[in-house]
């Protein structure tokens, strides 16, 4: 199975068992980052492309999350939700099963 196969499989298995419904957002923006990140331009259109990456910049929290979620499926690399850190004030990796900020240790 192929590193893209395996990521795939694992955000749609995470996705499915995510406990938190502001995550659904991020998780879909994953898996397609991925998708777009494997299959290149044959996947999506620059302006579908472009609206995804401005997507993170976005006010409304899910389109946020939808964006944020691109972004880090774009990488290849396994990634997990963000959480948003007050005291480093943006959204950051968390460690421990999301409950502490992986930048200042903050627990979230």
């Amino acid at each position: 199975m192929s590193n893209f196969s395996s990521l795939l499989r694992r955000a749609d298995t995470l996705r499915r068992f995510d406990n938190e419904p502001a995550n659904a957002s991020w998780w879909t923006g994953y898996m397609r980052g991925l998708r777009r990140a494997h299959h290149g331009e044959n996947f999506g259109t620059e302006a579908e492309h472009g609206l995804f990456l401005s997507a993170s910049d976005s006010t409304d929290p899910q389109r946020a999350a939808l964006g944020r979620g691109y972004r880090a499926g774009l990488t290849l690399e396994s990634r997990d939700p963000e959480a948003f850190c007050e005291r480093c004030e943006t959204w950051v990796p968390t460690v421990d099963d999301g409950a502490t900020c992986a930048r200042c240790k903050l627990v979230l």
